[in-house]
């Protein structure tokens, strides 16, 4: 894979989790369950943490996150957690999940690409903790469904 294809792919991701921390931080705020909210806080920490190796990385492969990502992704979000939060916790948390596997899936592609030892060392941290996300808040939905409370 060629450098600009890597920069690009990268962008996309930094794009996503800086989606993910606005998504997680504005949904946190919208939940009356405590144990879901700081779940959401805590996921929305680590998605910084993502979005920091990567634009790390970039920086390594010398560039810089694009400013449609910087600008656009967190508003996206907000809006996007706003949206979900007041959809209810059982769709935003369904609603997550699918994001959720959508990332995982765009990591597990781009790691089946990539030579590269220490950009591989910061995808497949990403990747094990979106999986580690998206089974804690499937987890999540279903208890809430047998629970009966899915509002």
């Amino acid at each position: 894979m060629d450098q600009q294809t890597i920069i690009d792919k990268l962008n996309w991701f930094y794009a996503l989790e800086l989606t993910q921390i606005d998504n997680y931080t504005n949904q946190a705020e919208f939940v009356s369950d405590q144990y879901v909210s700081q779940a959401l806080k805590r996921f929305a920490s680590i998605e910084q943490q993502h979005a920091d190796n990567i634009a790390a990385q970039m920086k390594r492969f010398g560039a810089i996150p694009s400013k449609a990502g910087n600008i656009l992704a967190p508003q996206l979000g907000k809006i996007l957690g706003n949206v979900l939060g007041a959809a209810g916790i059982f769709l935003l948390l369904r609603t997550n999940v699918a994001i959720e596997q959508k990332a995982i899936s765009d990591y597990k592609d781009f790691i089946a690409e990539i030579n590269d030892d220490e950009l591989l060392k910061v995808l497949w941290s990403n990747l094990i903790d979106e999986d580690l996300h998206s089974a804690w808040m499937l987890n999540k939905a279903e208890q809430l469904a047998m629970e009966g409370e899915k509002g």
